[in-house]
């Protein structure tokens, strides 16, 4: 068996090269060590959440997160690539950055994109949410996945959820 990218440059990879990685919580991977354009944390539900109260809190989380940016961050919106909470635990969102100098000089004047990655976990205390924020270009983000994470973690807390506090390279 083989699979075929549809790009215009095709490539022929075979099946057999491919790794597959399960899809659970503990499938997403870390941030570089010491890096400094990427956050990783989790996110615990309060233990009486099942899944569904859990996904909606998730969702609301997400759904306040305003399309033009907060706090200097993601100005140019945001949308998903992946909604799969339901069916496999995992969501997949882009953030465009603010289209500044940076972005004019290094990236043609078109807005940076960040990805968000959450996976889901149901466990004995509740809901736990795999987070990681990370840019897809540079060494320092000038502080965006954190202020990111940081407000979609404070609508979590409103509704009693257990989220920890970030710091870069850890």
């Amino acid at each position: 068996m083989q699979l075929v990218c549809s790009s215009s440059a095709a490539a022929v990879i075979p099946t057999s090269l491919l790794l597959v990685f399960p899809q659970s919580a503990d499938a997403l991977e870390a941030c570089r060590p010491k890096a400094r354009n990427c956050i990783r944390t989790t996110w615990t539900s309060p233990p009486s959440a099942n899944k569904a109260e859990a996904l909606d809190a998730i969702r609301s989380a997400l759904n306040v997160y305003p399309q033009n940016g907060q706090n200097g961050a993601d100005c140019s919106g945001w949308s998903f690539v992946n909604d799969s909470l339901e069916e496999q635990n995992i969501a997949r969102l882009e953030y465009r950055s603010c289209v500044g100098a940076a972005a004019i000089a290094i990236n043609l004047g078109k807005p940076f994109i960040d990805d968000l990655k959450l996976e889901i976990e149901e466990t004995e205390n509740g809901i736990l949410v795999q987070v990681k924020s990370s840019s897809r270009m540079g060494s320092g983000d000038l502080f965006v996945n954190k202020k990111r994470v940081d407000f979609l973690g404070e609508q979590l807390k409103l509704q009693g959820w257990d989220v920890l506090n970030l710091k870069y390279g850890s």
